[in-house]
Order: structure tokens, then C-alpha cells, then sequence
């Protein structure tokens, strides 16, 4: 992995030895290379345009500050590009990188300045690109080889309802999980602080069935992931495969790296940005669907049949609005490049959801039978593949008609 050593500002006047030119006009220079030497021959020669040769002579970056006016005499011949650049000793920062496999330091980009060692706007713009870029691909690089892992994890969900505020300190979610995840194939197991009486919720994937179990409620809902991700495309994920692809959720293109922090003693990346579309157009469907289904509901009980107006009534409209997600921000490991926290605001720029993750085994040896699941012979199952395509793929146009779900009895297993 390649580490940054940082900038090494290299500020002086002019060399003091001036040699005599005979091949060099005033104001010219001349650079060459071979690869095994390096020499430039300049005669009061703008130190911008040297920078800039060197740089399509040697393909490393270089970014030019308009306010270095500097020029440069010298008659230098050196093994290293890094000793010529000494000898030029004009104003400009270099920008070293390691080596992963020699260990020695390499020069990866020059960065002219004023006289006064001040890097120009533009040329900060492009470092922070630069930067940004080759953090982000470091990341990837460190998950390549991550197929699975196992962790456990912490995720809030404020719910902006007032009977949600009633029953969780400040309407605040909190849900607890132990989870195993080999690329497609995950067990979850989780519970709500507070509720702890609601029991634990189980859910299992073997890549193919998605199944998840209430035991209080003696319940299994069952999902066909093969039909669900054909229904609403590949990009469909879920979130034990979002963990080891960091940016599934956010825009990658407007993503800003906000520099290094520390989290419980571990180096972590921070980089926050905007939403992805489909991941706003995903949270709105499922927030509409959950305020929908629970308006319905309140419809039933109170025997009517008014679903828009139990929604206005329970402020299920404010709460969808609350859920949706429109920024975040990510805490990455810079040792794995694993998540180990992050933010998501809504539209107000209110915090609606964090999470952290803790424990994290990569890789760890897992038994295939973890992502098996056989239903109790005593519960309900009902197949709910049919109402998540509908419920993602077109929400808004989602018909009034019952959408209860088809149901089996235990006689039928």
C-alpha cells in the first residue's frame, strides 16, 4: 500500500552559482533524461517552464502556480531527479510516495509556488482531487480480497412519530445485531433495545431465500432474492453486501475526503457526499410503503377505509419525509478498508440514522449450514416476493387493492 510521506516545501532564491552559457540563450533551457541521468542546462530560464518539460519528460504531475515569476541559471548533471530538483532551489513543493516493494521514497507530483511558498488555490483544488481519487482507490483495493466476515453492529433510526417518541427514549431505534456475511449468503441475528421483550429477530440468506424469523410472533416471512434482484436489477443490494463495497450508498463522483480521524484507536478514512438517486428513490419507496401499510392498518381498526387521511392524521407523511436519506458520511478503515461507521441526514440536514460496527473478522472460517434455515413446524410462513417487487419497483403507483400477502399453516409443511 502506498503511504503518503507529505509535502516537503523546498523554498530559496536563486542558486548562487552562475555559469557561464554558451549554448543557452538568455531565457531558454535545456532538460534530458535517460532514465540513468538527469541534467538541465538553463540561462535565466522561468522555473514554470521547467517544471512543466520536466513533467511531460517524466510523466510525473505538476501543477503551476501563475504567481511564481522565479527564473533559474544552472548547469547541473544528476543521478536522481530528486538532486537536479535541489539544484534548480526555486520556489515549489514536492510531493513524495513510497514504494510498497523497495521501500525507497519516489517523487509523485510537483507543486509550484509563490515566492513566499504559498500553494495557490487551483493547485490545492487539484492535490484534494488527487488525493481523494487515491484514497478512494485504496479502499477498493484493500476490500478485493474480503469474500467474507463477521461483526457485530449498532444501527439508530430516529422515527419522528409521536407514538415512536412514547415508546423508545427520544423515538430513537436502536437495534442491535451479531452478523456473518459470505458474499451473497448472510445470518443476522438482532434485537431492539428497549424492546427486549419483543425477543430476537432472525434472518438468514443462503443466497437464493432471504427468510426471517419472529419468534413471538410465530412468523416467517420468506423472500426469493433471485426474483427480486431480476424484478429490480442488479444494483439491488442488500446491506450485509453493502459492507464490503463502502460506496454503495453514496455518489461516488461527489464524494469529498474530509482527511484521517480516530475511532476507538483505529485509523479511519472520513468521506461524506451526497446520496446516490437510486438509494433516495429505494428509501422513499420503502418509507411510503411502511406508512402506507401502517395507515392501512389504523384504516382497518377503525373500520374505515380512509387510508390518505390516516396517514395525514398519524403524521406518517412527516415521518416519511424524516427517512429519507439525502447525505452521508462514512468512517473506513484504513488498515482493511471495511465500514465502521457512518451518518445519513435528511433533506433538513437532520441526523436520521448512524450506525457502527464493531468486532470485525475478515475472512473467518464459517460453516456453510449458518445460512441454512428450516421454518419451526408450528409458524406461519408467508412469501413476500411479490409485495417487495411491487413495493420497490413502483410505489407510487401502488394500487389501493389488499396486498396481503399469500399465507401458509404449519399443516402445509
Amino acid at each position: 500500500m502506498k503511504t503518503y510521506l507529505g509535502m516537503g516545501l523546498r523554498i530559496g532564491m536563486l542558486c548562487l552559482f552562475q555559469p557561464v552559457f554558451a549554448a543557452v540563450d538568455t531565457g531558454s533551457f535545456v532538460f534530458t533524461t535517460d532514465g540513468q541521468a538527469w541534467q538541465l542546462e538553463a540561462n535565466e530560464a522561468p522555473v514554470n517552464a521547467i517544471l512543466e518539460d520536466i513533467s511531460l519528460k517524466t510523466d510525473i504531475p505538476v501543477c503551476l502556480d501563475e504567481r511564481n515569476t522565479s527564473v533559474v541559471s544552472v548547469n547541473s548533471r544528476r543521478n536522481t531527479l530528486e538532486a537536479l530538483m535541489d539544484d534548480i532551489s526555486s520556489s515549489y513543493s514536492i510531493i513524495y510516495v513510497r514504494d510498497p516493494d523497495s521501500g525507497a521514497y519516489r517523487i509523485e507530483r510537483i507543486v509550484s509556488t509563490s515566492s513566499d511558498g504559498e500553494v495557490s488555490a487551483e493547485c490545492k483544488l487539484q492535490e484534494s482531487e488527487l488525493r481523494r481519487k487515491k484514497v478512494m482507490e485504496t479502499i477498493r483495493n484493500a476490500v478485493t480480497g474480503i469474500t467474507r466476515y463477521r461483526q457485530t453492529a449498532t444501527t439508530r433510526i430516529k422515527l419522528d412519530m409521536p407514538a415512536m417518541e412514547a415508546l423508545l427514549p427520544g423515538g430513537i431505534m436502536e437495534q442491535n445485531m451479531k452478523m456473518t456475511a459470505d458474499g451473497e449468503k448472510f445470518h443476522v441475528e438482532s434485537r431492539i433495545a428497549g424492546l427486549e421483550m419483543l425477543g430476537a429477530t432472525l434472518t438468514v440468506s443462503d443466497g437464493k431465500t432471504m427468510s426471517v424469523y419472529v419468534p413471538l410472533a410465530h412468523m416467517v416471512t420468506t423472500y426469493d432474492m433471485e426474483e427480486i434482484k431480476k424484478a429490480l436489477g442488479p444494483e439491488y443490494l442488500s446491506d450485509m453486501e453493502k459492507t464490503i463495497q463502502p460506496f454503495a450508498n453514496l455518489d461516488e463522483e461527489q464524494l469529498a475526503y474530509m482527511g484521517i480521524d480516530t475511532v476507538n484507536g483505529k485509523s479511519m478514512y472520513v468521506l461524506e457526499g451526497p446520496m446516490k438517486e437510486e438509494v433516495r428513490e429505494y428509501s422513499e419507496k420503502m418509507a411510503k410503503s411502511v406508512a402506507r401499510e401502517t395507515a392501512r392498518q389504523a384504516a382497518l381498526n377503525a373500520e374505515g377505509d380512509d387510508v390518505e387521511a390516516d396517514m395525514e392524521a398519524f403524521g406518517i407523511e412527516k415521518m416519511i419525509e424524516g427517512l429519507i436519506p439525502d447525505s452521508g458520511k462514512i468512517w473506513v478503515s484504513t488498515e482493511d478498508g471495511m465500514i465502521n461507521g457512518y451518518t445519513f441526514r435528511n433533506r433538513s440536514g437532520a441526523e436520521i440514522m448512524s450506525g457502527t460496527y464493531a468486532d470485525i473478522e475478515i475472512n473467518p472460517p464459517v460453516d456453510d449450514e449458518l445460512f441454512t434455515f428450516t421454518p419451526p413446524v408450528d409458524v406461519t410462513v408467508n412469501d413476500m416476493t411479490d409485495f417487495m417487487i411491487e413495493t420497490l419497483g413502483d410505489t407510487v403507483g401502488h394500487s389501493e387493492a389488499d396486498d396481503t400477502p399469500e399465507q401458509h399453516t404449519p399443516e402445509d409443511h
